[in-house]
C-alpha cells in the first residue's frame, strides 16, 4: 500500500506483475467503520475442510448478523489499547519477539535510521485531526521471550520461565558480561542477517545469574537502540536519551514507554529496561493485561458515525473511562547511576559490532 494515497502502490503491483484491472483486489479501508455483518458459514461448502462441531456451529449462529466494525493489526491494536493516541507516545510488546511502535501523528516519517513506517490507526469518524490517519514508526526484535525459553530448555539455568527474574536479581549487574541474543540475526535498527548470538566478557567468576541478567539486558538494549533510532527520525539530534539530560527544559521526543506482553509481567525485567533507558523515560506497564484485544474493541467502539451511538465519543472520553497505566506500582524509573549506564551502553555497542557479520565469508 502507498502510505500517502492509502491505495495500492502502482510500482509494487508492477514489480509483482499484478494487473489490478484483471484481479479483484480487496478494498483498503480504515481501522474503524462498518465492513459487514458476521454470517455463519455454509458447512456444505467447506467439504472435508470442515472442522466445526455441531455444538460450535450453533454458537456461531447466535452471533449471525453481528456488525464487524474494527480492523487493526496486532501491534497497532496494542498501540491503541495502550491509549497511545498522541504523537510522541510509544509502546513496546515483549512477546516471543519484541515489537515497538512510536506514534508520529499525522506526519508520515520515512525512517533513515533503521525503523519502518506504517499506519498506526485511522479513525475517520472522529473530529478534526483525530480523524486523519495516525502514522507510526515500527521496530522489531527477533528474540525476546524466546531467550528465556533458551535459558530454560537449552542451558537448564531455570526450571520455569518466571524464575528468570529472581535469578537475574541475585546480582546487581551482569559482571561485565554482554549477551547479544542474535540467534536469527539482528532486526531493527541494525538489520544484519549474518549476526549471531554471542556472549562476551565472561570470566571464571561469571555465574548463571550474570548470564541470565545479561540475556535480559540484551533484549532491553535493543529496545533502547530502536527508541533512539525512532527519536532521530522524529527530529532528535544524536542520542536523545543523553541530550535530554543536559536540556531539561526542552521538549523530549519521548517521556514514557508503555509496555505489555509476557516478559513485562516481571518487575525485574522492567527495572532493567528503565535503568538502560535512563531517567528521561518512565517505563509504564499496562494494568489491562489484554491491550491488543482492548485496541480492537476501541476501534469497533469508534466506528459509528453518530457520536451518540459510540461506546466512546472521542480520545478524551477513552482516557477518562479507561485507566491504562496510571498505577504507580506499575511505573518504573531508572535507579542506575548515569555513569554506569553510559559505560554499559558503550560496552553493548562494542559487543554488537563484534557479533555483526558472523556469517559473512569476507570477515
Amino acid at each position: 500500500m502507498d502510505l500517502g494515497t492509502r491505495d495500492y502502490d502502482d510500482d509494487l503491483l508492477d514489480f509483482w506483475g499484478i494487473d489490478p484491472t484483471r484481479v479483484a483486489l480487496p478494498k483498503i479501508v480504515s481501522s474503524s467503520e462498518f465492513y459487514g455483518s458476521f454470517a455463519a458459514p455454509n458447512l456444505s461448502n467447506l467439504g472435508f475442510h470442515n472442522k466445526i462441531t455441531p455444538e460450535a456451529y450453533e454458537i456461531l449462529k447466535t452471533i449471525t448478523g453481528t456488525p464487524i466494525c474494527g480492523c487493526l493489526g496486532d501491534q497497532s491494536a496494542s498501540l491503541v489499547g495502550q491509549l497511545a493516541f498522541k504523537p510522541g507516545s510509544a509502546k513496546c510488546t515483549y512477546g516471543t519477539g519484541c515489537f515497538l511502535l512510536y506514534n508520529t501523528g499525522n506526519r508520515k516519517l520515512i525512517s533513515e535510521h533503521g525503523t519502518l513506517t506504517t499506519i498506526g490507526f485511522w479513525f475517520p469518524n472522529l473530529k478534526g485531526e483525530d480523524a486523519n490517519p495516525h502514522y507510526a514508526l515500527e521496530g522489531s526484535i527477533a528474540v525476546a521471550g524466546s531467550i528465556i525459553q533458551w535459558l530454560r530448555d537449552n542451558l537448564k539455568l531455570i526450571e520455569h520461565a518466571k524464575d528468570v527474574g529472581p535469578l537475574a536479581s541475585q546480582v546487581d549487574n551482569a559482571g561485565g558480561v554482554v549477551f547479544i541474543p542474535a540467534f536469527s540475526g539482528l532486526y531493527a535498527p541494525y538489520w544484519d542477517a549474518g549476526a549471531r548470538g554471542s556472549i562476551f566478557g565472561m570470566t571464571q567468576y561469571t555465574s548463571s545469574s550474570h548470564i541470565a541478567r545479561a540475556a535480559l539486558e540484551g533484549v532491553c538494549y535493543q529496545v533502547r537502540a530502536i527508541l533512539r533510532a525512532m527519536a532521530n527520525d522524529a527530529g532528535a539530534s544524536e542520542d536523545f536519551l543523553e541530550e535530554a539530560l543536559n536540556k531539561q527544559n526542552e521538549k523530549k521526543p519521548l517521556s514514557a514507554l508503555s509496555v505489555d506482553g509476557g516478559m513485562s509481567k516481571a518487575d525485574e525485567v522492567l527495572q532493567i529496561q528503565a535503568d538502560i533507558l535512563g531517567p528521561c523515560v518512565t517505563v509504564k506497564r499496562a494494568t489491562i493485561s489484554e491491550c491488543t484485544a482492548l485496541g480492537a474493541a476501541i476501534a469497533a467502539g469508534l466506528s459509528f458515525e453518530d457520536e451518540e451511538e459510540r461506546v466512546w465519543k472521542d480520545f478524551d472520553d477513552i482516557y477518562e473511562k479507561i485507566n491504562g497505566n496510571d498505577d504507580e506500582k506499575n511505573n518504573f524509573k531508572a535507579k542506575l547511576p548515569d555513569t554506569d549506564r553510559r559505560k554499559n551502553w558503550k560496552r553493548w555497542e562494542k559487543a554488537v559490532e563484534k557479533a555483526k557479520g558472523w556469517l559473512d565469508e569476507d570477515n
